[in-house]
């Protein structure tokens, strides 16, 4: 079925990067250059998770949904989709494939840190992935975090005759948990782009919700 998918479609590419993005920090736009500049997709695709995927979001799928917009917004090629939520998917591997469904794609890339990368022949589906997908790869700061299940990895998806490529430059180090904590603490995170930070602090995000529920949003406010 695959296959006869791909025969169908059209002849433009997409690469296709999922993930929380709580909050989208500059070093996943950085990936997202990173990735364009490699391949030149018609589209990239930033695709947040539903609520309640893996691990609990301190911000609702919305609320990540409209911060990857505000972040892509002077990226023409950078498009910010909500078929994740929409469809509620909870496998990648469904999501790849509601993506070469919609027959405008005739190559697709799937874009992974090397976090994802070192784990990816334990998700569910991961042969479809690799059959509907290419796989690119990014690693941070320019080093392995996890070279021997990287390693391991890559056998087994060379086996699965998966088609993989590493990206020539890497991003920075930066965690969306480290900027969560920054902001409960009341600083301005380093990575976050002025227009995220703006929304955060109109939306009250990241002040106690989920995560200190004694942390005061005034004490945040005064960090702007």
């Amino acid at each position: 079925m695959v296959k006869n998918q791909l025969e169908g479609a059209g002849m433009k590419t997409a690469v296709y990067f999922g993930g929380t993005f709580d909050p989208i920090h500059q070093e996943h736009i950085r990936v997202c250059d990173l990735a364009y500049n490699a391949v030149r997709p018609d589209k990239l695709m930033l695709a947040p998770a539903p609520d309640g995927l893996c691990k609990r979001a301190a911000a609702s799928a919305e609320q990540r949904l409209q911060m990857c917009r505000i972040a892509a917004r002077d990226r023409p090629w950078l498009e910010v989709s909500d078929i994740e939520i929409k469809q509620n998917v909870r496998y990648s591997a469904d999501a790849l494939f509601h993506l070469l469904e919609q027959g405008e794609y005739s190559k697709i890339w799937f874009l992974l840190g090397e976090d994802q990368f070192s784990t990816l022949p334990q998700w569910r589906g991961w042969e479809r992935i690799v059959k509907i997908a290419d796989i690119l790869a990014v690693h941070r700061n320019g080093e392995l975090l996890f070279p021997e299940n990287t390693a391991r990895a890559e056998q087994l998806l060379q086996q699965a005759s998966a088609r993989v490529r590493w990206l020539d430059e890497t991003p920075a180090a930066v965690s969306s948990s480290k900027i969560r904590k920054d902001l409960l603490e009341g600083k301005r995170p380093q990575g976050l782009s002025d227009t995220v930070f703006a929304y955060i602090l109109e939306s009250g995000l990241y002040t106690g919700s989920l995560l200190d529920r004694s942390a005061a949003p005034a004490k945040l406010r005064k960090a702007r």
